[in-house]
């Protein structure tokens, strides 16, 4: 089983404590405390509790102007994107924002290593692993996890994923994946290597994962912020989580993919709202990289409760 790896934590598996004595809500009256079903929980219980593409386009890309209009014509308009369109165009968040802090917790502490004993050092040694590498598929890893997350009602474990991938929906990913590489005419060593690789790359994507829902619960449930996420805000216009007008991005600060000074190949939100970024604040949350290998590098509780100050202040 794994371990939380976060040493600001007083303890491992510590749950939240609000900015003072009772927490305050953002929007509500200064030191107002929870009531009904959230106070009897001792947790705050913000009012979206279902998010759907409507919403989304109503609040970041109907006021972003013409250049997130424009990323949104363009994915519509890729190529064998089809049942990507239909997918996300259909999907509502109601399990995600059901979830409390406990919840997110016992899924940190309940997983086995998503990364096993695969070694990067190791993979990178191996010719085969570009093929794994390099993969694509117009399925993101966010939908793989959120797609069982709604239909299961609960975070998946690591032990859920490649079941679920092979077994219930193989045409988002694991199928691709095996055509793309020629997985079934390959010999024993070039599939270890394939399998290898690919759990490398949804294992990394799994702790993410876990990492960006802590962070969204706790900042709804810690510190009543009714923070809001949807599929197509994340993976089409680079929004990780929005407030109201507040944009956050949460990441992982690396070269080859984001850094702090919007380098590396991601795009950067600011970007991607380059036409309405006078209507919206946007707030940075670059991580370190994980201290240690194959565990969950939750955000630091005090860290969260910072970002929130920081999305009050701006709204």
């Amino acid at each position: 089983m794994l371990a939380v790896q976060d040493a600001a934590r007083s303890r491992r598996f510590a749950f939240f404590k609000p900015l003072s004595a009772v927490a305050r809500r953002i929007g509500a009256a200064p030191e107002e405390a929870p009531t009904g079903a959230a106070a009897a929980s001792g947790e705050f219980d913000p009012p979206t509790r279902d998010v759907g593409v409507d919403l989304c386009l109503r609040e970041l890309m109907e006021p972003g102007g013409a250049s997130v209009r424009a990323e949104y014509e363009a994915w519509r308009r890729r190529p064998g994107f089809g049942a990507v369109h239909e997918f996300v165009g259909g999907f509502s968040h109601r399990a995600l924002y059901a979830l409390s802090v406990a919840d997110v917790e016992a899924a940190c502490r309940r997983t086995e290593h998503a990364l096993g004993d695969v070694s990067k050092g190791w993979l990178e040694a191996q010719p085969d692993y570009r093929a794994a590498r390099d993969f694509d598929t117009p399925f993101a890893m966010q939908h793989l996890f959120h797609a069982f997350l709604e239909r299961r009602g609960r975070l998946p474990l690591w032990q859920d994923v490649m079941p679920f991938l092979e077994r219930e929906v193989p045409e988002y990913y694991v199928g691709p994946f095996r055509e793309a590489t020629g997985y079934a005419s390959s010999p024993p060593p070039r599939r270890a290597v394939l399998d290898k690789g690919i759990r490398w790359r949804l294992g990394c994507a799994y702790y993410s994962f876990l990492r960006e829902a802590d962070v969204l619960v706790r900042l709804r449930r810690a510190h009543g912020v009714d923070a809001r996420y949807h599929l197509l805000a994340d993976v089409t216009f680079r929004v990780d989580l929005w407030v109201g007008n507040v944009i956050v991005s949460l990441f992982v600060s690396n070269g080859d993919f984001r850094t702090a000074q919007g380098g590396g190949r991601k795009t950067p939100v600011m970007r991607v709202f380059r036409d309405g970024a006078d209507r919206f604040s946007f707030v940075d949350m670059p991580r370190p990289k994980p201290r240690k290998f194959g565990v969950v590098d939750l955000v630091p509780v005090e860290e969260v409760a910072a970002l929130a100050r920081r999305i009050e202040e701006r709204l």
